[in-house]
């Protein structure tokens, strides 16, 4: 038996114990039963390695075919634990996300030729998975290569979509990393692009710059 049969947005691997939420509205911390206790310890144990090898306190893995964003967590006592989230949703449409019929149209129109569009959210309130929704009906309807920055890797869209669609997946590992590939690659042609959080004042100004040019940007 493995974790991922749960059902869970978010799971908080303690030293003194494992807990999950079953989804990411609720306060409830729910002890993950003994049966999984095996598949626990591997997780745990793949989670170290995969820390140790990339040396960075978030990032993203698979565990049995499921996607997890990672962060590692060290309390007072410097005893280290791990959360990790997954999307609670598969990707569908915008408009079963939620998003208004007439946004959806305008977004998905061909019409759209170049432009930013933005998202703003609390945490797991549904923002990388519209931007995942929309990167794959864009794609299914009009075709095109896709570009994304990820920090961490959340959703899985690398491979083709429609019929003349393709979406590349990059991951990136700091700040910096995630200036210098949003800066490499809107050289290239690729439409539309999608990166994930931005937080330094050069990479915004680098999306600014060529959402003004002919590219779309999410």
């Amino acid at each position: 038996m493995t974790v991922t049969d749960l059902t869970w947005s978010d799971l908080c691997l303690w030293p003194k114990g494992a807990f999950y939420t079953p989804t990411s509205d609720s306060n409830a911390n729910i002890p993950i039963p003994e049966t999984y206790q095996a598949d626990v310890d591997e997780l745990k144990s793949a989670l170290i390695n995969r820390h140790q090898e990339l040396n960075r306190l978030s990032f993203s893995m698979k565990w049995n075919d499921v996607r997890l964003r990672v962060e590692r967590i060290t309390n007072a006592d410097d005893k280290a634990g791990f959360v990790c989230r997954r999307p609670t949703v598969d990707v569908s449409s915008m408009q079963d996300l939620g998003v208004p019929p007439a946004v959806a149209k305008m977004l998905l129109s061909s019409e759209l030729k170049s432009g930013l569009v933005v998202l703003f959210g609390e945490i797991g309130s549904g923002k990388t998975t519209t931007q995942a929704a929309f990167v794959k009906e864009r794609m299914e309807n009009h075709g095109g290569i896709c570009y994304t920055v990820e920090n961490p890797i959340e959703i899985d869209l690398e491979g083709g979509h429609g019929e003349y669609g393709q979406c590349f997946q990059m991951e990136a590992y700091s700040d910096g990393d995630m200036e210098s590939k949003i800066e490499q690659l809107l050289r290239s042609r690729g439409k539309p692009f999608m990166f994930g959080e931005i937080r330094t004042g050069r990479a915004i100004n680098a999306v600014l710059e060529h959402a003004n040019v002919g590219l779309v940007i999410i």
